[in-house]
């Protein structure tokens, strides 16, 4: 439902918030990562299944691979969600844990919910523009990162 054409159809996503609220529990990472994905795209808000994402996806954190944890933090970012810093916290952890492996829109994304978020921990941020730098050089058309900054 990422590419329905939301401005005709509010009344759909409210829909799939409300049964997604009552399935939250059996999401896996990928059903996590595309929900959120669908809303902010559709710039659709849903606090309480923003909050029942954020609560699964707290639990199942260990779960996401590098484009599940890129696509729910930028959605979240996107849509101006308030994320407690614990959360934060947690899902930045998860992804400097696999920073190696994210490509480099997925660490832009990362970056970029950071400032949307007002996000201070610079320990998190170093390894991001560390990867950055490195792959700027070797493994990414210079105008690649252009266009995606």
């Amino acid at each position: 439902y990422a590419k329905i054409e939301y401005y005709s159809c509010p009344k759909l996503f409210d829909a799939i918030s409300h049964a997604a609220i009552k399935k939250i529990d059996t999401f896996n990472a990928q059903n996590i990562a595309n929900t959120m994905w669908a809303f902010a795209r559709a710039r659709h808000s849903s606090p309480k299944l923003f909050d029942a994402i954020s609560h699964t996806t707290m639990e199942k954190v260990n779960t996401l691979n590098s484009q599940n944890i890129a696509s729910t933090i930028c959605s979240f970012a996107m849509l101006d969600y308030e994320m407690n810093i614990t959360t934060l916290d947690t899902m930045y952890s998860q992804a400097i844990s696999m920073v190696e492996k994210l490509k480099v829109h997925e660490i832009i994304k990362l970056l970029w919910s950071m400032a949307v978020f007002d996000y201070k921990d610079i320990d998190a941020a170093i390894p991001l523009f560390s990867q950055i730098a490195e792959r700027y050089t070797y493994d990414v058309n210079n105008e690649d990162v252009f266009w995606t900054i």
